[in-house]
């Protein structure tokens, strides 16, 4: 009887042995999960609020009438830009992770806007879109643009909502459309290319390639667009609407962006990478900072100079970043 009991133990004890490397296996996958993919980004923020990032010590400069101002936030992982047009005209370019959306309110009233004349998003991930819904709560929104993508994004029903109860009209847009922003301005659409073939899992694939041209100067907006979406793009537009002072770079530096044909053909003067600091993910990815420096173009990022403003005469551009007021 004392054997019959003391190997029991033995198997009990083994029991909780493997139910305790079993949760330990668990508890490990989690953290992966949430480190690596990034799978519960924006749920806390999206419940209580998770709008901690305060404003930055020193903001930009306000914008200049006569002048194409474009600011670039420091979003952390993620993107969102605000232009300014030489009359007063203005347009955001998405708008961060919900944990930057108060942060990018603030910074926008900063700067003294308070109705945007025009919204792009130029897809639906929750980096790109996340903070979208306060942003259309905020503020006066005289249209909404993106592009035509079926794909489930969390922020996706809330940007929905704000955009019924603001009564703020929707449009889609392809290659070859022009926005209507400020007759001093050209803004056109790149892509993605109608009747063309796109993945129907990765959203990055159908992102809005955007080209805002003032003057003798032009900045090139690229969402996350993939090489597939470059390729496509640039063979179905003329070279010249492709060339650019400064290439917002595409997915923060990451390699399923910017060949080097694309790059070459931009040849931009300065590149603007929005990454977050210390990021999971290693972007910028060295490969895309040696094309841009074998194309002969400067790289500003976010995660060392904060926010990265753009500004153009129409005949010159320059760059000041949160770094350099500090």
């Amino acid at each position: 009887m004392a054997k019959a009991g003391s190997k029991k133990k033995k198997l009990s004890g083994k029991k909780r042995a493997w139910i305790s490397c079993i949760a330990a296996f668990i508890v490990l996958a989690a953290i992966v999960l949430i480190v690596r993919f990034r799978v519960f980004d924006g749920l806390f923020s999206s419940c209580f609020g998770g709008n901690a990032v305060d404003l930055p010590d020193v903001l930009p400069e306000l914008p200049k009438k006569g002048e194409l101002s474009v600011y670039n936030f420091d979003v952390g992982q993620g993107n969102a830009a605000l232009l300014v047009s030489p009359n007063g005209k203005t347009m955001l370019i998405d708008a961060g992770s919900p944990e930057y959306a108060e942060r990018t309110c603030e910074t926008i009233h900063a700067l003294g806007v308070e109705t945007l004349d025009i919204v792009i998003a130029t897809h639906p991930h929750l980096d790109h879109i996340g903070g979208m819904p306060r942003i259309l709560r905020e503020f006066a929104v005289g249209e909404y643009i993106m592009p035509s993508i079926d794909f489930d994004c969390s922020a996706q029903p809330a940007v929905d909502k704000a955009l019924e109860s603001g009564m703020i009209p929707v449009r889609i847009v392809w290659r070859g459309d022009e926005i209507d922003w400020d007759g001093d301005c050209k803004v056109k659409v790149l892509s993605p290319v109608l009747a063309c073939e796109y993945s129907s899992t990765d959203a990055n694939d159908r992102s809005l390639i955007i080209r805002v041209e003032f003057g003798e100067t032009s900045i090139l907006f690229t969402g996350d667009a993939t090489v597939h979406n470059e390729q496509l793009a640039m063979f179905h537009n003329e070279r010249e609407f492709f060339g650019s002072d400064v290439l917002i770079v595409a997915h923060h530096g990451s390699t399923t962006s910017s060949s080097y044909g694309f790059l070459e053909t931009v040849g931009a003067k300065y590149a603007v990478i929005s990454v977050g600091r210390d990021n999971p993910y290693g972007h910028p990815d060295h490969d895309i900072l040696r094309r841009l420096k074998a194309v002969g173009t400067a790289v500003c990022r976010t995660d060392e100079s904060g926010w990265i403003s753009i500004l153009s005469d129409g005949k010159t551009v320059r760059i000041v970043t949160q770094n350099d007021k500090n």
